[in-house]
C-alpha cells in the first residue's frame, strides 16, 4: 500500500480502494486503508480481513496487513461500514475485505477508523451509480 499524500478516497483501475483521513502530527490523527468491496448474493455486510502477513514487524506504528491490524481497529472499520450499509438502504449484499492499513498507535484512533471504513462503502456505492 503507498501511503496517499492528502486525505481522500480513491479507487484504483483494480477496484482497490484507498481512504485517508486526517494529518500526521495533527491532533485528530492520522488513518488510511486499502479495501476491496464485492458485492453478493447475501443480503447484508460481511468483513474479513486479509490474511497475508505484514512484512512490517513493528506492529504499533506502520502498514499493517487486515490481519495484522488491532483488532480494535480492524472492528472500527467494520463499525463504519456497517453503518454506511445500513444508510444506502439497498438490497443485496456486500463483503469488504480489509487489506491494510496505515497505523500509527500514538495518532491512530478508532473514531477515524470507523470514519474511513464508512466512507469507503459510502463512496463506493456512489460510484457504482455513476
Amino acid at each position: 500500500m503507498q501511503i496517499m499524500k492528502e486525505p481522500g478516497f480513491k479507487i484504483s483501475e483494480d477496484g482497490t480502494i484507498f481512504v485517508r483521513m486526517g494529518r500526521q502530527s495533527n491532533c485528530g490523527g492520522i488513518t488510511q486503508i486499502q479495501v476491496c468491496i464485492e458485492p453478493t448474493n447475501n443480503y447484508g455486510i460481511e468483513f474479513a480481513p486479509s490474511e497475508s502477513e505484514s512484512n512490517n514487524t513493528d506492529f504499533a506504528c506502520g502498514i499493517l496487513t487486515g490481519r495484522d491490524t488491532p483488532i480494535s481497529l480492524r472492528s472500527a472499520v467494520f463499525e463504519g461500514a456497517k453503518e454506511a450499509y445500513i444508510n444506502a438502504a439497498v438490497s443485496g449484499g456486500i463483503k469488504l475485505t480489509l487489506m491494510y492499513a496505515f497505523v500509527e498507535m500514538v495518532s491512530s484512533s478508532e473514531f477515524m477508523f470507523r470514519l474511513v471504513g464508512e466512507i469507503a462503502v459510502r463512496y463506493w456505492y456512489e460510484s457504482q451509480s455513476d
